[in-house]
């Protein structure tokens, strides 16, 4: 009896044979496209918008309150300034909720059907889960609120006249759990942001599952997942360094056989949107303003690049964690809505 030929067909074979046995240090090939470079470019000017409006709010050292200690800097933020910590908080979490899942939704189509979608196919399924898409945050900010607030109230039990102090004593556990929750959620909404767009983008479940979710690939493989994360980060920040440097190096050139006041004028508005030692006249200012806005455009899209590499990278490192964890092939898309087969 002749035997069938076999078939090749590795896509439909979850990678590696042993999901549970051998994890993968490779991230794999990472999405990139027009669209996703323009999807991260509008959460740059959104996230950009936020910034500027929490800044008006902010006494004149700005954002410099975050760098000696970004912990105590943020505790200090929220303190003082609630009214911007509001405003930074929700329009991170407004931009992901418009443009984090669309990014994802781009990078995971790329990986797992080996076709580009385009931005407004993208925003349309984002569209699509905004229901679940908001629930991811509020379910993180307004547990996150409960605990801190079951720990405020815990603290003010030491008022309690006589037993206050045992009390205390008493109840710390349950600080320290809340406490614990915080963290892990803390954790999750930072380095789990793009992942856990990502398992709304390719997953047709809801906020609170795919939170779960998200929590469960983070601590089930954490050095794993760390190293891809840094190695996504790392490739991000050296788009956005390079952005920044192709800008500073054209404004160095403009200004090797410049001198006086034109050099004190136009370049240093370019540079800090203000002339230097000599007043602008208008020409001056004129040009000084549009180097400036070139730069401004430049930066943005340096940084929109970084935030696109970021969101795909992220995309496709959850594809290989699942792949390993769950033993779900690389290939497999759960939710195809929009998605002509």
């Amino acid at each position: 009896m002749d035997e069938e030929p076999r078939t090749s067909e590795w896509r439909s074979v979850p990678f590696p044979a042993d999901p549970r046995s051998s994890p993968s240090l490779g991230l794999g090939p990472v999405p990139y496209s027009g669209s996703i470079l323009l999807l991260g470019m509008l959460a740059v000017l959104l996230l950009d918008l936020t910034a500027y409006g929490a800044a008006i709010l902010l006494p004149e050292e700005g954002f410099r309150i975050l760098e000696p200690d970004l912990l105590r800097g943020v505790l200090c933020l929220l303190r003082n300034h609630p009214l911007a910590c509001a405003i930074l908080v929700s329009g991170t979490s407004l931009s992901w909720i418009l443009f984090g899942v669309p990014l994802s939704r781009a990078a995971i189509v790329r990986i797992t059907r080996d076709r580009d979608i385009s931005a407004r196919q993208a925003l349309s399924f984002g569209l699509e889960v905004q229901k679940d898409t908001r629930s991811y945050p509020l379910i993180v900010v307004g547990v996150s609120l409960f605990l801190a607030a079951t720990l405020g109230l815990l603290g003010l039990l030491g008022h309690v006249p006589w037993m206050g102090s045992v009390l205390l004593g008493m109840l710390f556990p349950v600080a320290l759990v809340a406490a614990l929750v915080l963290v892990v959620l803390a954790l999750t909404a930072v380095l789990g942001l793009g992942l856990g767009s990502a398992i709304l983008a390719s997953e047709n479940i809801p906020g609170l599952e795919a939170l779960s979710r998200a929590i469960a690939y983070l601590f089930s493989r954490p050095l794993q997942f760390l190293f891809l994360h840094t190695v996504v980060i790392g490739f991000a920040w050296v788009l956005q360094a390079l952005g920044a440097m192709v800008i500073d190096i054209s404004l160095e050139g403009l200004g090797l056989f410049l001198r006086g006041p034109t050099l004190d004028t136009v370049l240093a508005i370019a540079r800090e949107g203000r002339p230097g030692v000599a007043a602008a006249s208008f020409p001056e200012w004129t040009g000084g303003v549009i180097l400036h806005l070139y730069r401004l455009i430049g930066l943005w899209a340096s940084a929109g690049a970084a935030v696109a590499f970021y969101m795909s990278g992220t995309a496709a490192a959850y594809v290989r964690l699942r792949s390993e964890i769950d033993g779900i092939p690389e290939s497999d898309l759960t939710d195809t809505r929009g998605i002509e087969e």
